[in-house]
């Protein structure tokens, strides 16, 4: 990830008998609110700018080969594109955290169109009026 020279970064720091501690797998992890800067102009075709925590990672002592990462970080995106402020979760304790934006792939939609179309049936039933006479012919009683 690249982190601009104007960029807010915050230093978290944990000691032990002044000795500088970096732990990992924190829980809960230690919940930060970074600065978040500009977006940095348009993002590249096919993309869109998404803010991100990262954390350097100072596993090594060369330089070239510390970077800035998103492992052990977690974030809730702003409610709004226009966001000073990046919540950020560190599940690493101890070192440098920024708030930045990264260019990320939009993802590719295929819209489709399908018609649907309703058929109503009428059915008109016509019933003629049955006139119901009641008669005690052909009936037979008996006793058994």
């Amino acid at each position: 990830a690249y982190v601009a020279n104007d960029a807010t970064v915050r230093t978290l720091e944990l000691k032990q008998c002044d000795t500088s501690l970096v732990r990992p797998n924190l829980d809960p992890p230690i919940a930060l609110k970074l600065q978040l800067n500009a977006v940095p102009g348009l993002a590249p075709e096919g993309y869109v700018y998404e803010p991100v925590c990262v954390r350097l990672d100072e596993t090594s002592e060369l330089l070239p080969q510390q970077e800035w990462t998103v492992d052990s970080m977690t974030w809730l995106l702003p409610s709004s594109y226009g966001a000073t402020e990046l919540e950020c979760l560190a599940g690493t304790g101890g070192g440098s955290y920024a708030a930045i934006y990264v260019p990320v792939k939009l993802e590719t939609t295929l819209t489709s169109t399908s018609m649907t179309s309703t058929r109503t049936l009428v059915t008109t039933v016509t019933s003629v009026p049955v006139e119901v006479q009641f008669t005690d012919g052909g009936m037979v009683f008996g006793v058994v």
